[in-house]
């Protein structure tokens, strides 16, 4: 095999695989906040957990289409957008919202009981639904800010642990 077909070789396989990470319609974040906005004035303070606060609007829809939700949490990291959860009950509204999720983001990345993941190079969507609890919900965010959350969440563990060895 000749060098040039080689790198070709390459070149698409690096292409398939980046496009393994990716699926239809990627939001680029929710109700007009885009991933690593800050802030808006209008949110509320919720609460601060693991390095990140989250805000509620106290005018937000309590629904996505037909479904009535708990609560949606917007939550941001070093000051950016970084996820919103929806919050629900009731295993229909489980069926209602993976119906949506499949119908807008078609089949998901990873699939597991009451599980539907949906992994991109811009978002990342986790439907989950607890069937003792009838708790669920649906997180979207922005796969580079969480991906330096978690960096950042790594590297404050290991700092920890490190007078430990």
């Amino acid at each position: 095999m000749n060098k040039g077909a080689l790198v070709l070789l390459l070149v698409l396989v690096l292409a398939l695989s980046l496009g393994a990470f990716a699926f239809q319609n990627e939001p680029e974040g929710f109700r007009g906040l885009k991933w690593g906005d800050p802030p808006t004035e209008d949110m509320e303070y919720f609460t601060t957990a693991l390095g990140t606060e989250a805000y509620t609007l106290s005018e937000d829809k309590m629904h996505l289409g037909n479904v009535p939700l708990r609560l949606i949490a917007y939550s941001f990291y070093e000051e950016r957008f970084m996820t919103v959860t929806l919050f629900f009950n009731k295993e229909e509204r489980y069926d209602l919202l993976k119906s949506i999720c499949l119908e807008r983001y078609e089949e998901p990345t990873d699939e597991g009981f009451y599980e539907l993941t949906w992994t991109g190079q811009t978002s990342s969507l986790f439907l989950t639904y607890d069937w003792a609890d009838e708790d669920g919900c649906l997180s979207m965010g922005s796969t580079k800010i969480s991906m330096e959350y978690e960096k950042s969440q790594r590297e404050k563990e290991a700092e920890k642990a490190a007078g430990d060895w």
